[in-house]
């Protein structure tokens, strides 16, 4: 009876420690887990990987390095929320993240891009690429400095990394924990991201510093067939309330690509129908080359298709009635006509100043194509072929727009969710309907978090902690109380707004500690450059209006009659 109590005691023990051990989070997903947004448990699959996310650093100008030599120092990962640091430094402006290891990019003053384009791809990443042989995109890579993404959160969500890329902060701080999420309040509502002022990212993005730095003259352009990517990576409307006059968010909206909340005068310039975007595909030479090739003989009505053809011989056909492979031909289209719309006349003076611009592209059509037909269908394998000869061709086109005068960065944001949990939820789903029988749609629409509306979550999620360990998968309950006091939120139901001053606060602090050398040494060579011009003003001065006059003593010395004043 004894050794049965002893070892009932050491199983409660080591049951004990396991669930402690895993309300102890992992650092992913405290990075991801945000008070007011974030669901009150979240699940984790034992075999989860992070993305493949890579950053590559496109520069034939030598903005970013002063030689090729110099690409020896940069590092083979990169912390997720260093690449807003990477496209600040390069601009000159002040980093997000004042201890951020980008020493390696230059911060000169005097020699600084006129623009930065990022150009993004959902779905698309390091494995993928390999995989599928995407030859174009590898020799990008192979080419230039690329780093893989490093301390990425948890959960994984494309619109959450887009926020993280922009800001420079994790989901934690900045909100954006996911496309939606379920409102902590007496209604529980869906909300979706960026569709309110209350729903937008709490801090500010690359764009919004731009745009307070210079009084609202950079031209910033995001643009991207989902909304919420596009506003991702643009200036918040809310933010100030006086509007960027050059910021225009791009997205395809009822059937046409338009500007959203836009005070830009040129903002009609951005309009394209989506109609007119697939017409071009058959002028287009966009996606020839490489063993790829499209066939646009079916493409008008009634039949609106085309054919693509890709290596080994494959063929596919995509029927342009279907809203994902509508999307996926138009958002490229879109963004090859972006070189026109940015060299016309309207946006000629904007293009043409001495003031930095921010340009950055968002591809999500890809994720559609993957979730309509499956990531190994060849209808997926078909669109990242298209890519593969597309993307190279559109980074070319939008820094041509600026000459020699721009510096661009490819980031793949990771291969598609389904590459990264090869796990069936069903059987997690099951579980948690039988355990938790309420809400069980509320479950599914935000998996892997669980918006459990109960006082009693702690022991619901010990249960949960044992049932779902058959599953192999770790059960994580955040407490609001603990994160809103480690500063992540200052209250866990009340979300902040920043404001202009914040913005130039954070930017005048992040100038002191890490972009103020080139600030500092601009400010000794100017102060003694203006003083030594003052010098030989002055001197110029006193030699050109010096009065001409006997100097008494040299008179006196030399005088030629002195000689003979003195025998006489």
């Amino acid at each position: 009876m004894r050794l049965l109590c002893i070892a009932v005691i050491a199983v409660s023990l080591q049951l004990a420690a396991a669930l402690h051990s895993r309300n102890e989070l992992p650092q992913a997903v405290a990075d991801g887990y945000h008070p007011a947004r974030s669901g009150s448990v979240i699940l984790r699959s034992t075999h989860h990987k992070a993305t493949d996310a890579v950053a590559s650093l496109i520069d034939d100008s030598h903005y970013y390095f002063a030689s090729p030599t110099e690409t020896d120092v940069v590092p083979h990962a990169l912390p997720i929320t260093q690449v807003a640091d990477v496209r600040a430094r390069s601009l000159g402006l002040a980093t997000p993240n004042p201890h951020a290891a980008t020493e390696f990019v230059r911060n000169d003053l005097f020699r600084r891009p006129k623009a930065n384009v990022l150009l993004s791809v959902e779905s698309l990443g390091e494995e993928s690429v390999s995989s599928y042989a995407l030859q174009r995109v590898r020799a990008l890579l192979d080419r230039y400095p690329t780093m893989a993404l490093s301390e990425q959160a948890y959960p994984p969500s494309p619109l959450s990394t887009a926020a993280t890329l922009a800001t420079g902060t994790q989901p934690a701080e900045h909100g954006i924990v996911s496309g939606s999420w379920k409102s902590k309040g007496a209604n529980g509502n869906k909300v979706a991201a960026y569709s309110s002022s209350d729903s937008w990212s709490q801090r500010a993005t690359t764009a919004d510093v731009l745009a307070q730095t210079f009084d609202g003259q950079p031209l910033l352009v995001s643009v991207s067939a989902d909304a919420q990517h596009a506003n991702a990576f643009g200036v918040n409307p809310h933010l100030s309330a006086r509007q960027s006059r050059n910021a225009v968010n791009v997205a395809l909206k009822e059937g046409s690509f338009r500007a959203m909340q836009s005070g830009a005068t040129f903002s009609d310039s951005f309009t394209a129908s989506q109609s007119d975007l697939l017409n071009a595909l058959s002028s287009t030479a966009l996606f020839a080359g490489n063993g790829v090739s499209i066939d646009v003989r079916h493409l008008q009505e009634p039949t609106r298709s085309i054919t693509v053809h890709y290596p080994t011989a494959k063929t596919v056909t995509f029927d342009l009635h279907q809203p994902a492979e509508a999307t996926f031909f138009a958002e490229l289209m879109y963004v090859e006509s972006m070189g026109a719309i940015l060299r016309s006349h309207k946006l000629s003076a904007a293009v043409a100043d001495t003031v930095p611009d921010l340009i950055t592209v968002s591809l999500t059509g890809l994720t559609g194509i993957i979730e309509m037909h499956g990531r190994s269908s060849p209808q997926a394998i078909a669109a990242m072929h298209l890519l593969d000869v597309a993307v190279p061709q559109l980074l070319e086109q939008l820094t041509s727009v600026y000459g020699d005068r721009a510096v661009s960065q490819l980031v793949l944001l990771g291969s598609h969710r389904s590459f990264a949990d090869a796990v069936d939820p069903r059987d997690v789903f099951n579980t948690v309907s039988r355990l938790l029988p309420t809400g069980v749609a509320d479950h599914k629409l935000y998996y892997p978090q669980l918006y459990i509306d109960s006082a009693n979550v702690a022991n619901l999620c010990r249960v949960l902690s044992v049932e779902l360990d058959k599953l192999a998968f770790d059960v994580y309950c955040p407490d609001p109380a603990t994160a809103a006091a480690s500063g992540l939120l200052a209250s866990p139901t009340a979300l902040f707004q920043l404001s202009e001053s914040t913005i130039l606060a954070t930017n005048l602090k992040a100038t002191n500690s890490t972009g103020g050398a080139s600030v500092f040494r601009y400010q000794i060579v100017l102060w003694l450059s203006i003083i030594l011009a003052l010098f030989v003003l002055g001197a110029a001065y006193s030699l050109a209006w010096m009065s001409f006059k006997k100097d008494t003593l040299l008179y006196s010395t030399f005088n030629p009659n002195w000689e003979q004043r003195k025998r006489s």
